[in-house]
């Protein structure tokens, strides 16, 4: 005597018999397999080094700093372009005394962008030189041309950089923000 076919059995019977069923079954596997792959790759990916070069072009602006031969306040506003690794744009020392007073002396050379020089951009590290040209020195009456290098590291909307001048004076470490 036979035995009645059982559910799985009676089930699998007309899956075999109905091919748009076995279709979507198939397509639903699938789906969910390259599902669960895409979310493993991600997740593996996630793991490396960013490769990606950073986007710095805009409107920059760093903290206050001292100068150490006038001994006023002052800060940078960067206008970056970038092209690929190669960094371009304008500097501009800002001192807000000298916002008040435009007269010669020690705001002299100030409020005038420069360009940037020798600029570079190799993934998350930027550099570049500016040439301020002449500007007022430490004595009075004295003007002193002074070039300066900047390098920095950018980590979202912050760039952390070491300025070094070229009168061997001490580096200057400041953060700029994008805005």
């Amino acid at each position: 005597m036979k035995q009645p076919p059982s559910l799985f059995e009676r089930f699998t019977t007309r899956l075999k018999n109905n091919r748009i069923v076995a279709i979507f079954l198939v397509m639903g596997i699938v789906v969910m397999s390259l599902a669960s792959f895409t979310d493993a790759l991600t997740k593996l990916l996630s793991l490396l080094p960013d490769f990606r070069q950073v986007e710095v072009s805009g409107k920059w602006q760093s903290d206050a700093l001292k100068d150490p031969r006038t001994h006023e306040e002052y800060s940078y506003l960067f206008d970056f372009k970038s092209d690929g690794n190669r960094l371009y744009g304008s500097a501009l020392r800002v001192i807000p005394y000298c916002e008040k007073n435009k007269n010669a002396g020690k705001c002299a050379g100030y409020g005038r962008p420069v360009p940037i020089l020798e600029g570079k951009l190799e993934r998350k590290s930027i550099s570049f030189l500016c040439d301020w040209g002449e500007l007022p020195g430490a004595a009075p009456w004295t003007w002193v041309h002074i070039k300066e290098t900047f390098s920095g590291v950018i980590k979202a909307d912050e760039i952390r950089f070491v300025q070094q001048d070229d009168k061997n004076s001490l580096p200057v470490e400041f953060t700029a923000t994008q805005g």
